[in-house]
């Protein structure tokens, strides 16, 4: 009897935390502020998600569904959006996706400016479900002390409801550990003074028309599963007592569904407490009609509540070996048997799917990460691409560059030494002309200092001074450049003594010499002319 009716107790909690109610909630790279329209488009991607069928499909879904929210500026409405996701996760049964979810609404509600203790307990709670179920006292007593804390700051009945009947549970498990009779005594009690507490806050909603609750038979009817497992003996009076406010309770329910599982446990209950009383035909009724709801629960809902059935066949079962009844007890024991094995086969079956499911999961989750391992290395090569076409655009650009302006230094260069060579030939000239005028500059004075001072007679003398002076040192440059032979220093005194006109006997005393001497310079001074060129001499 206790594993069934712990059983039940701890699913009772899971039931309660993964179908909490929905919220309207709306959000808004890194992260970026609400828009407008992103409450529609992220409660569309929910409810998909929610209505999914395919588990695998769901877990794809919510993944994309995270990873939109992680987008998002925090808020309270971001954060309401995991808390709602994780909850729907969690239903569908993949634990570990569901919890880092929820953690990470968690996260979300302390980023926030606005105040979210309400949604942080809403967490907690779902996530002390799972602690419940797998037995681990630790982390059960750290929830607790998170959810003290954040339900005083909340200041929300809900969220201290929520502590108690957490605290409870928490207390439920050190009860079933504890083997000190005095302890174990305490802690009992401690149990039912939270159980009591969280059922006090139901009767509050109750009065007050909550709509937020989820189902008020809860809390009502783990206080009879209290009293029946944890006294010895049970109860009785305070077993019925719970039981009638859980079936009180069920008057404010409106989902079919619930009020079936609420009739459900309840109605187990009742029959395993008249079995008890030795009401035995009560007792039978009484399970036969938790059958019947079976029944019609399993038309709709194929495959849910197993556990339950398997449990009303285990009663009548002891029912009838209990009254002695040989036929019946052997009938019911085998249909108990031929329904445990159908239900290990669905089991195994279901195990086997979600193992399939997994597998293909991560097959899926594998694959993406090779495409966005792929991706990232399309995205760095074509980055590498385009730094090495910049680089090697840009040397192009600097090389045509650095081309132009050493062709622009070399056109340059060839001006300047084009305008230093015609400089350079123009001083030549300048020179050739400087030095050309002085020798026959010099030339024409050499020979009037000659000719002043010789013997020649003072009135003939001043005559040759004269017509020496009116000599032009550049006519006589002149006539030398016509000459096809050199023309020496002397050859250019006596061209100048026969330009002055100078007298052949004068000549000759100038220079010492005969004046048949005198003829034959002048001949081959003639000479060095081209025929037909006219000398003024």
């Amino acid at each position: 009897m206790i594993p069934r009716i712990t059983h039940r107790l701890w699913r009772l909690l899971v039931v309660a935390a993964a179908a909490m109610p929905s919220w309207s909630w709306s959000c808004s790279p890194p992260p970026r502020q609400s828009q407008p329209d992103d409450a529609t488009r992220f409660r569309q991607m929910l409810e998909c998600c929610e209505h999914q069928a395919d588990s695998q499909q769901m877990r794809l879904m919510a993944q994309q569904l995270s990873e939109e929210l992680d987008r998002c500026r925090p808020t309270r409405e971001t954060a309401r959006i995991y808390s709602e996701l994780g909850n729907s996760i969690q239903y569908n049964g993949d634990l570990v996706q569901a919890h880092d979810i929820l953690l990470r609404a968690v996260e979300l509600c302390r980023r926030s400016s606005e105040p979210c203790y309400d949604i942080e307990t809403d967490c907690y709670y779902s996530l002390a479900t799972d602690y419940l179920n797998a037995g681990d006292v630790d982390r059960m007593r750290e929830i607790i002390g998170r959810m003290r804390r954040s339900s005083i700051l909340s200041g929300s009945d809900h969220s201290k409801h929520d502590y108690h009947a957490v605290t409870s549970a928490y207390y439920t498990l050190l009860v079933d550990r504890e083997d000190d009779p005095d302890r174990h005594i305490c802690l009992r009690d401690s149990m039912i003074s939270h159980a009591v507490s969280a059922a006090q806050y139901t009767d509050r909603f109750i009065a007050d028309g909550d709509k937020g609750i989820l189902n008020p038979v809860w809390d009502y009817y783990n206080l009879a599963v209290m009293y029946d497992l944890h006294f010895d003996p049970p109860r009785r009076d305070s077993i019925r007592y719970w039981l009638d406010r859980a079936d009180q309770a069920k008057n404010v329910l409106s989902d079919p569904t619930i009020i079936a599982e609420s009739d459900i446990s309840i109605g187990d209950m009742r029959a395993w407490q008249l079995m008890y009383e030795g009401r035995y035909d009560e007792a039978e009724r009484k399970m036969q009609q938790v059958i019947a709801i079976l029944d019609t629960m399993e038309r709709v809902h194929a495959n849910t509540l197993i556990a339950e059935r398997s449990e009303a066949y285990d009663f009548l079962f002891e029912l009838s070996r209990r009254r002695g009844d040989a036929e019946k007890t052997f009938d019911y024991g085998r249909q108990l048997i031929d329904y445990n094995k159908h239900r290990y086969d669905i089991e195994r079956a279901a195990v086997l799917n979600d193992l399939q499911e997994r597998y293909d999961t991560r097959q899926r989750q594998q694959r993406i990460e090779e495409l966005k391992r792929e991706s990232r290395l399309h995205r760095q090569l074509n980055t590498v691409l385009i730094v090495l076409a910049a680089i090697l655009l840009t040397a192009v650009v600097l090389l045509r560059y650095l081309f132009r302006l050493r062709r622009a230094n070399i056109e340059q260069r060839m001006y300047e030494t084009a305008l230093t060579a015609e400089m350079s030939a123009r001083e030549l000239a300048q020179i050739k002309q400087r030095l050309s005028d002085s020798v026959s500059r010099t030339t024409i004075e050499n020979v009037r200092a000659l000719v002043d001072s010789s013997r020649i007679d003072a009135a003939r003398r001043n005559e040759y001074i004269e017509r020496i002076d009116r000599i032009d040192a550049a006519g006589v440059d002149d006539i030398c450049a016509t000459a096809v032979a050199a023309i020496t220093s002397m050859d250019r005194k006596y061209m100048i003594c026969f330009m002055a006109g100078i007298a052949t006997a004068d000549i000759a005393s100038l220079f010492n010499i005969e004046p048949e001497t005198v003829y034959i310079v002048r001949h081959r001074l003639k000479k060095k002319f081209q025929k037909g060129v006219i000398l003024p001499f």
